[in-house]
């Protein structure tokens, strides 16, 4: 068997089979239930699988790795509206990086907006806020915005 070359997606995917095939035919952990894996718009996230989180708190633990994301997604739930220029002033960051760290929460369906003439307004995802508000609390204090 040759490996492709055409991109690092196909390259990874053919060692993932391989892995995967593998790991089949020894019992390996993943085919035991003892790791479980979500697929984000960007990566693919590993867990040890204890039962204890549906697929939406795996990528809301995820994202509160990160301590400027975990600060604006406390932001949000905490001021639901709250717009990209007040979170800006709030934590005295580049508009840029808020306006990343907001999309990427986008892209995982954590937050939405709503257009409010020029600003857009961010709310948590009405369908996982209680799980947004559970995981953070469980996770410690986020940083805090004057």
């Amino acid at each position: 068997m040759t490996v492709p070359t055409e991109s690092l997606t196909e390259e990874l995917t053919w060692i993932l089979g391989i892995q995967a095939e593998l790991s089949k035919a020894s019992g390996g952990p993943r085919f035991n239930h003892k790791i479980t894996l979500l697929k984000t718009t960007k990566s693919v996230l590993f867990f040890k699988n204890s039962y204890q989180y549906t697929d939406a708190e795996k990528k809301i633990v995820f994202c509160l790795r990160n301590d400027t994301r975990k600060s604006i997604l406390h932001s949000i739930l905490r001021k639901p509206g709250i717009t990209n220029k007040d979170i800006t002033e709030a934590f005295h960051l580049d508009k840029s990086t808020v306006r990343w760290h907001i999309n990427e929460l986008h892209n995982e369906e954590l937050v939405h907006f709503n257009s409010d003439g020029k600003y857009k307004r961010c709310f948590i995802n009405p369908a996982i806020e209680a799980d947004v508000e559970r995981v953070i609390s469980e996770s410690g204090p986020a940083i805090s915005a004057n």
